[in-house]
């Protein structure tokens, strides 16, 4: 197993969706290869910031209220509830049957990108992916070295779908491999509390660093372990 496969593999391996043997030869790779280690570590601290970090996401105002009035109004009595439930059931049968008889194309390029990561990728590449596979807009962050750039895809954040770029590098000042996660939000649909619009925002965890570049019609959310951006980002000429 290389070590291309084993980061492929590590995202189905926290998600519990490999078998005994896979884990078995994933473990082995892991014991003997201290790159490939380090980023598994990077990546699980990664998932347990964020999931330590999302329960504090403030709840929208008047929400509690609007929750309240939805409920209120679902339990008003409706006249002939059994035809409802029959239209339901109907429309539920004939979808079912539908996708039975239908089948997905193989997507070879998405299986390439995740298979492959970002190798050799480009910022006008990665950009005219995202809007030809996913019909999203986007801006990548060129001045990022796309020679670490790991994998790219669409993500749920927020309850949106929107642009992750993962890179990877093998060694920052301190010698020490380094994960950077690279959301971008569109500004047409996320926008930063008025003190921080227009600006560049860093804070840290025990475990990482959060940085928020507001560029405007972009907002550029990244998520770094290791002291700073520096090996991530293009080297000067």
């Amino acid at each position: 197993m290389d070590c291309t496969t084993v980061r492929t593999l590590l995202g189905f391996a926290r998600a519990g969706e490999l078998d005994d043997a896979e884990r078995g030869a994933l473990q082995q790779h892991l014991d003997a290869c201290a790159d490939c280690a380090a980023h598994s570590l990077n990546e699980q601290r990664f998932d347990d910031a964020l999931a330590a970090a999302m329960p504090r996401v403030p709840v929208p105002s008047g929400l509690k209220s609007r929750v309240l009035i939805a409920l209120a109004q679902a339990r008003r009595p409706r006249p002939w509830p059994w035809l409802a439930a029959a239209s339901l059931l109907l429309a539920a049968g004939i979808g079912w049957y539908i996708w039975q008889l239908s089948t997905t194309e193989v997507d070879v390029e998405v299986l390439i990108s995740k298979v492959d990561g970002g190798t050799a990728a480009t910022p006008d590449a990665v950009e005219s992916w995202f809007s030809e596979q996913r019909n999203i807009s986007m801006q990548a962050p060129r001045e990022f070295n796309f020679e670490l750039l790991e994998s790219y895809d669409d993500v749920d954040f927020q309850g949106r779908r929107v642009p992750r770029l993962t890179f990877f590098s093998r060694g920052d000042r301190d010698n020490r491999a380094s994960l950077a996660h690279v959301y971008v939000l569109s500004s047409s649909h996320f926008h930063l509390p008025g003190p921080l619009q227009g600006q560049h925002y860093r804070l840290s965890t025990a475990t990482h660093h959060i940085e928020i570049r507001d560029l405007g019609e972009f907002i550029y959310l990244i998520i770094h372990t290791g002291s700073s951006l520096e090996p991530f980002l293009r080297r000067a000429a």
